[in-house]
């Protein structure tokens, strides 16, 4: 039996007797062990080089509760070579820019948690402390003090900047976690920071 994968780790765990309880569970039931059939397994980069890959990833994803099929003219040619593929895929998650170079280490790595949403907050900061932090609500209005509510949307904290007209919004704050300018880059790192003091969550 061929067993195909696009998982390298995948392959090394499997020639080494490393099977998952799932896996083994699947492939006993696919061919019993009195069957006398030998395994093989091989590696292939995701659906790059396979004729009709695509197309048979898609019905099987219509028998299942997984995403859709994938729309068509949506199809990217790539060197199939793994350093190449791994590139492309790369490119294809890359949505937020760098930190800004005047940027030191510690506000570049607050920044990536900014853009990534794990920023420290009230809701984030009980999940991880629930003995410390017993309630995540905004002491400004009330509702639930997430990242974004607490640096972007409560418009009852007096002490951060007021936002301009076309910035308020989800689509403002998208927009500057997106943004190249570096002086834009500063004022929303600021303003994280100084919603994250005024909550007690940063010092």
């Amino acid at each position: 039996m061929l067993i195909l994968s696009d998982s390298q780790q995948a392959c090394r765990n499997f020639l080494k007797g490393r099977i998952g309880a799932r896996t083994a569970k699947l492939i006993n039931k696919v061919t019993p062990k009195s069957a006398g059939v030998t395994h093989e397994i091989a590696w292939i980069p995701a659906h790059a080089g396979v004729t009709g890959n695509q197309a048979a990833d898609d019905r099987a994803r219509a028998h299942t509760f997984r995403a859709g099929l994938t729309q068509p003219g949506k199809t990217v040619i790539v060197n199939p070579s793994y350093s190449e593929l791994l590139d492309h895929y790369k490119a294809c998650r890359f949505q937020f820019p760098e930190p800004a170079d005047r940027f030191d280490r510690i506000d570049a790595a607050l920044w990536r948690r900014l853009q990534a949403g794990n920023f420290p907050n009230k809701v984030l900061a009980r999940h991880v402390d629930p003995d410390r932090y017993e309630d995540d609500s905004c002491p400004w209005c009330g509702s639930r003090a997430t990242l974004y509510h607490s640096t972007w949307e409560c418009t009852n904290n007096d002490e951060l900047p007021k936002l301009q007209d076309e910035e308020k919004g989800q689509a403002g704050w998208e927009r500057l976690l997106r943004s190249r300018d570096p002086g834009e880059q500063l004022r929303l790192l600021e303003r994280a920071k100084l919603a994250g003091q005024l909550l007690g969550i940063l010092e």
